[in-house]
C-alpha cells in the first residue's frame, strides 16, 4: 500500500482481531506501528496522517 509515496506493508495479528503490524520505510527510517485496538484502516489513516 501507499503511504504517503512509501511502499507499506500490513500483517494482521494471528488469532487477534483488530490489529496488527503497519511497516514501512520513509527516507532511510523504519516505522512500525502495531496496534490490538486499531483496525487495519485506521492505521494506515494515522500512517497518512504522520508528516
Amino acid at each position: 500500500m501507499n503511504i504517503n509515496g512509501f511502499e507499506g506493508r500490513y500483517e494482521p495479528w494471528v488469532n487477534h482481531v483488530p490489529g496488527g503490524y503497519l511497516r514501512w520505510v520513509h527516507n532511510d527510517t523504519f516505522i512500525e506501528i502495531d496496534s490490538g485496538e486499531l483496525t487495519r484502516e485506521e492505521m494506515i489513516s494515522l500512517a497518512k496522517s504522520m508528516k
